[in-house]
């Protein structure tokens, strides 16, 4: 089983650091770009969280490092949003998103007030991330179905990319309630539960690699996609 978990945990690292790669081809594109600096940040992120989880856990080393993931779930949530931004709906839509991810930082700094704790939990931002992720990936589906202006959907970029979180946060959203009451219970079944989590950034990763292989491909500019 273990043998398992360490395959999802390292083919986790393989497919973003392929998407990072691929990804930096397209640094001149703004929007896809958002795409680019999140998978290339969440890697990073992971090669920290990773080394530093290894120290504490087996040798009992604090390496000082393993709020990173902190830092990371507030930089998602922007540029979540910002790429969520570029759509064309109504402006009062666009208002409460800003609103909403307004608040949920705020709320996670310094209400919550667990920022940079030592046993951080960051559901709220991951949560919020969820909920903006499926909410607009609903609203772009509906478009998408209702309108049918799309002439292939499976080499347009981004199909594949509204795809990637979608269903990446659809698939962890069991994960993000769950790991931090059973890490503090029992450290084990929470890295346990984590893999889960590995295998859903997985999907997010290739759907990625997939959405910049066809930007490439298709020398894809974007445009803004109404969804309302």
């Amino acid at each position: 089983m273990k043998l398992f978990f360490d395959i999802i945990f390292y083919t986790s690292f393989i497919t973003a650091g392929l998407a990072v790669v691929l990804g930096l081809k397209l640094l001149k594109e703004k929007v896809i770009n958002l795409f680019v600096i999140l998978v290339t940040i969440s890697f990073f992120a992971d090669v920290l969280n990773a080394s530093s989880s290894y120290y504490y856990l087996k040798k009992g080393i604090d390496l000082g490092i393993r709020n990173v993931g902190d830092v990371y779930r507030i930089l998602e949530l922007i540029l979540l949003t910002l790429f969520f931004q570029s759509f064309d709906y109504k402006k009062i839509i666009k208002i409460t998103l800003i609103t909403f991810v307004g608040l949920s930082i705020l709320y996670f700094v310094i209400i919550y007030q667990q920022f940079f704790q030592i046993d951080q939990d960051s559901t709220p931002m991951r949560l919020s991330s969820a909920f903006v992720s499926i909410t607009f990936g609903l609203l772009f589906y509906k478009s998408v179905i209702t309108k049918m202006d799309v002439p292939l959907i499976t080499s347009w970029p981004p199909f594949y990319f509204v795809t990637s979180v979608f269903i990446y946060f659809c698939g962890v959203v069991i994960a993000f309630l769950l790991y931090y009451p059973l890490f503090k219970i029992d450290k084990e079944t929470g890295l346990y539960l984590w893999s889960f989590h590995n295998a859903w950034l997985i999907i997010r990763n290739i759907l990625l690699i997939i959405g910049f292989y066809y930007t490439y491909k298709t020398k894809y500019k974007w445009s803004p996609i109404s969804i309302l």
